[in-house]
């Protein structure tokens, strides 16, 4: 199959009702950029072309002129020759520069277009932290890193179902962000903050302990409930529960999450609005030297 005839495929294919929104949006714009591709082609094509036609014109006009053996009309047509070359010299580089200029705006305009979009499927639209997808992906690459050392939290909101089913989703939504938005702040730069799905987030923090983690964490879900006060009337401001797992040699994505998971169940389960460690298991060792170091020094 030839590259027009892929173009065309893309250019006619029908939308198929599960495609989501970001990737119908962004196969628009990329046939917005395949239609820039081919009209910039097709300029210059037909620019060379006119060129061509004009060059060769001027070739056919000298041979004319160097047949003729009166020197003072050979010396006022080269004149005019050369006059008319400088015109069309100035002429195309007139419409070069247009269609140049023309193009890198367009070109501008799309590639923004392009990374707005790719920021839209990256992040979660209502709290404005990473989705589920970046979250995923992040965290296998993380663990793609023989010593890359990192804890990871999961956390909800405790009786969030309550919230919403007493207060309203439009309540329960004012929760979220704020939820977010705390984690967002209280947290580091090279932190991963995203949000799985109904109340659930998660944190990837990279180069802490099991025990500097809790400690931090600690310290986040009080903030939390100090920025969620006043959100819901006439009760005890919301509070989060966390669960906090260290990642261990040979650990894979589904590994990790589930003894956060655990974590999470634990902090539940003992009253919530407390931050629960699911240790690795004893045969795993944590991918941290720090944490290596300490245990050497207690033997």
């Amino acid at each position: 199959m030839n590259s027009d005839l892929v173009v065309l495929e893309l250019g006619r294919a029908e939308v198929s009702p599960g495609v989501s929104p970001e990737t119908e949006a962004l196969r628009r714009q990329l046939e917005e950029a395949l239609a820039m591709v081919r009209e910039a082609v097709a300029t210059i094509a037909g620019e060379q072309a006119s060129l061509d036609e004009s060059l060769a014109g001027s070739a056919e006009r000298v041979e004319q002129i160097a047949r003729s053996n009166d020197i003072s009309q050979i010396q006022a047509r080269l004149a005019e020759e050369v006059a008319r070359l400088k015109r069309i010299t100035r002429e195309r580089r007139a419409a070069w520069e247009h269609t140049v200029g023309a193009f890198q705006t367009r070109l501008t305009r799309l590639e923004q277009q392009l990374d707005h979009t790719r920021r839209e499927a990256s992040l979660d639209p209502l709290t404005n932290v990473a989705n589920r997808r970046t979250f995923e992906a992040t965290c296998r690459e993380w663990l793609a890193a023989d010593h890359a050392a990192f804890v990871m939290a999961m956390l909800d909101v405790d009786d969030f179902k309550a919230i919403n089913d007493r207060y309203g989703h439009a309540v329960g939504d004012r929760v979220l962000i704020a939820v977010a938005e705390t984690l967002t702040k209280s947290l580091r730069s090279d932190d991963v903050v995203a949000r799985l799905g109904g109340d659930e987030f998660v944190v990837l923090a990279p180069g802490l302990t099991i025990a500097q983690a809790g400690r931090r964490f600690a310290a986040i879900a009080g903030a939390v409930q100090t920025a969620c006060a006043g959100i819901v009337a006439h009760r005890i401001p919301p509070s989060i529960s966390i669960g906090l797992a260290e990642r261990v040699t040979g650990d894979k994505l589904d590994s990790l999450q589930q003894r956060a998971d655990a974590a999470l169940y634990e902090a539940k389960r003992n009253g919530k609005g407390r931050v629960a460690i699911k240790a690795a298991p004893p045969t795993s060792n944590p991918m941290n030297g720090r944490h290596a170091d300490e245990m050497r020094r207690t033997r």
